[in-house]
């Protein structure tokens, strides 16, 4: 039985004028992967083809979710509402993002209230403000950190749109259907650019590169996405093990 995407919810509904967020829709039609009753979700790469969708004007649209492992692509539609009358994902959003900022704060708070049981019996007033100073490093690092988190998450999901297309392409060999795809994927990198950091706008222009180097040669994308992925490992492994060693830290607290 081969492995396929389900999902909670064919139909959901967006407000008129909302952003389109990835994240958020995903976790509102809650989509598996599944192969006979055995969950693979975990081993795939999910993301989300919404160039149809207009988020600024009434109606019903089709978007497709996309999932990836190793050049296998799966696809599975969903209808989604656009208007006024639901403004549930609205609050939801809201709530999901305090919710990760919540994990960041407590994560700043252990890392605070650790350092200062470490250093109380050494600290007294004459050097407060050297542990205020601290204590604002300490978050700006944290900060920072989720910062880089968001950025990768960003970059990823364009890379993984990439590899559909390409993964589409060599599969039904359509070359109008490959420069729509990836002209849609250089306008979402336009859109998404000012919110990354210059680090992350460098690798932004990497994924912009290799789109045009498959635009040109289609029959090189595979090698193309590849080249693509290796350059950007170092930096990936080096953030991996920057947040792994805050990680095993708190729990040897």
């Amino acid at each position: 039985m081969a492995a396929e995407i389900t999902i909670q919810y064919n139909q959901v509904n967006w407000p008129l004028n909302q952003p389109f967020d990835q994240d958020g829709f995903l976790q509102l039609v809650q989509p598996r992967v599944v192969d006979g009753g055995q969950d693979l979700t975990n081993q795939y790469d999910l993301s989300v083809e919404h160039r149809n969708l207009l988020v600024n004007q009434a109606g019903q649209y089709q978007v497709t979710i996309n999932a990836v492992y190793d050049y296998q692509v799966l696809k599975r539609s969903v209808t989604v509402v656009v208007g006024n009358e639901n403004q549930s994902y609205a609050a939801n959003n809201q709530s999901n993002k305090r919710h990760r900022w919540w994990k960041w704060a407590l994560v700043i708070l252990v890392i605070l209230v650790a350092w200062f049981a470490l250093h109380q019996r050494n600290v007294n007033r004459a050097n407060e403000a050297l542990q205020e100073s601290q204590s604002s490093q300490i978050a700006s690092n944290s900060s920072q950190i989720s910062s880089l988190s968001n950025d990768n998450q960003k970059l990823t999901n364009q890379i993984n749109q990439l590899k559909a297309a390409v993964q589409q392409y060599q599969s039904d060999h359509d070359q109008s259907e490959l420069t729509q795809s990836l002209n849609t994927i250089k306008q979402q990198n336009e859109e998404i650019k000012a919110d990354l950091s210059t680090t992350s706008q460098a690798k932004l222009q990497a994924i912009n590169t290799a789109i045009n180097s498959i635009s040109n040669h289609p029959d090189q994308a595979a090698t193309t996405i590849s080249n693509l992925e290796d350059s950007m490992q170092t930096a990936t492994n080096w953030f991996n093990q920057f947040t792994q060693t805050i990680s095993n830290w708190l729990n040897r607290i």
